[in-house]
């Protein structure tokens, strides 16, 4: 009692700090999660499963983040958001209503915080997020079930490869962040002694070619966009945060190379032929005439499928149609071929899918959920160090809303996990020790 009386303050710090095995178990968790979850997955369930109990276990002890952070609130929010949708469905649409609500749809949005919570913003537990990442991406990659060899042989005579994942889609997913942790990993501050740093940077080179070349065998548009749209902005984002004093002239040189290395790209056979693979149909898009796009091509089928949900989307646009609509609309979809209404399971566009299943409110909340932590990074982190996550930050939310404006990951494992390993690191600086001093400093 007596220490709680002359030093409280001590006293509660004590008690909320971490003890050295948990927190060493909970990073164990955080790695093997980002290591396994999409290779060997019962492992990464197993890690996911302590993490998610450990962290409740400090959290609740804790009480200080339970009470003050933004997520915990959202995700009771969360769970009336798909609860009100449905019940919009049963409302207007009983015969495509689930018989049951799934209150707990969204719950995936949150899993990054259970990384975020261990993470703390600091750079040497992020260099070993990123480096896990990279390494478990080239694992998935390594046990998917075709072979990889035929698949490397398959890439350089210029055919589009998956690599065994789902689609080449899922294959450009995690390449791309794989190509941006990489990157990031190289400049990552980790304190290592001059020899570890050295191979530390050779190992992010090694990765970064490697995840440029699989970025260019997977053959995907969804990806290219937004690293072109991430190399284009980033000596204006270096000069703006500070990150690196600059003149004009510079920069207008830093430009031009830029854009002459983006031309000979975009003269590689393989960049060419999926550029013009769609000429036509594109021609067609900016012509605004829907009757006239083919129906049976990437991007005639996208559009039909996107037209055919706004007229659903408008019908109920403020809770929507519940959360397991997008087929019945796929198989309502009179402007599609059959076949297309047989096999096709989503409509490949995250933020249709969101309005059409939660309406505004439930995309309101989504959105809330991807925008805060960036936002909150831009506003907080100042100096070098600090420009350097929130360039970060900027590029992870523009590929992952670019992507998932082409196909709907958001509701789909490979984007699940890449949000959740992406995010955490973002939201880490939340729960820094230079902010909560309960949390031991590593």
């Amino acid at each position: 009692m007596t220490a709680i009386q002359t030093s409280p303050k001590k006293f509660i710090q004590k008690l909320e700090a971490p003890k050295p095995y948990l927190e060493l178990l909970m990073l164990a968790c955080v790695v093997l999660f980002i290591l396994f979850k999409r290779s060997y997955r019962d492992i990464g369930d197993v890690a996911l499963g302590l993490l998610v109990l450990g962290t409740l276990y400090h959290a609740f002890k804790a009480g200080h983040h339970m009470k003050t952070d933004a997520y915990p609130r959202l995700f009771l929010i969360s769970l009336i958001v798909p609860t009100a949708s449905w019940l919009n469905s049963t409302l207007f649409i009983p015969e495509l209503a689930l018989p049951t609500p799934s209150p707990f749809s969204l719950y995936t949005f949150f899993i990054f915080w259970f990384l975020a919570y261990w993470i703390q913003g600091n750079e040497q537990r992020i260099a070993l997020v990123l480096l896990a990442y990279c390494c478990g991406a080239l694992l998935l990659f390594i046990t998917a079930p075709a072979e990889l060899t035929e698949e490397l042989n398959r890439a350089a005579s210029g055919v589009r490869v998956s690599f065994g994942l789902r689609n080449a889609q899922h294959t450009s997913l995690i390449a791309a962040f794989g190509l941006l942790a990489s990157i990031f990993l190289m400049f990552s501050n980790t304190h290592l002694s001059r020899r570890l740093e050295i191979i530390k940077k050779l190992v992010s080179l090694l990765f970064i070619a490697i995840f440029i070349a699989i970025t260019i065998a997977a053959q995907s548009r969804q990806a290219w966009l937004p690293i072109a749209i991430c190399v284009g902005l980033a000596p204006a984002l270096l000069k703006a945060t500070g990150t690196i004093q600059i003149r004009i002239a510079p920069m207008v040189i830093l430009y031009a190379l830029i854009g002459i290395i983006g031309a000979l790209a975009t003269n590689l056979d393989v960049v060419q032929n999926r550029a013009s693979a769609e000429s036509s149909t594109l021609s067609k898009i900016t012509h605004g005439d829907i009757s006239e796009i083919p129906n049976d091509t990437s991007i005639g089928i996208r559009i039909h499928s996107w037209f055919e949900a706004s007229h659903w989307i408008a019908e109920r646009p403020v809770f929507g149609n519940g959360e397991d609509i997008k087929e019945d609309v796929i198989v309502a979809a009179e402007s599609l071929p059959g076949w297309v209404r047989s096999e096709f399971k989503h409509l490949h566009s995250s933020h249709i899918e969101t309005l059409l299943s939660y309406g505004i409110v439930g995309a309101t909340l989504i959105y809330f959920i991807i925008i805060f932590p960036v936002a909150r990074i831009i506003r907080e982190k100042k100096g070098a160090e600090g420009a350097k996550w929130v360039i970060f930050s900027i590029f992870t939310l523009i590929i992952w809303l670019t992507i998932n404006t082409f196909e709907s990951f958001f509701y789909m494992w490979d984007g699940i996990y890449v949000f959740t390993v992406f995010y955490g690191v973002i939201y880490s600086f939340s729960f820094s020790s230079e902010k909560h001093e309960h949390f031991s400093s590593s």
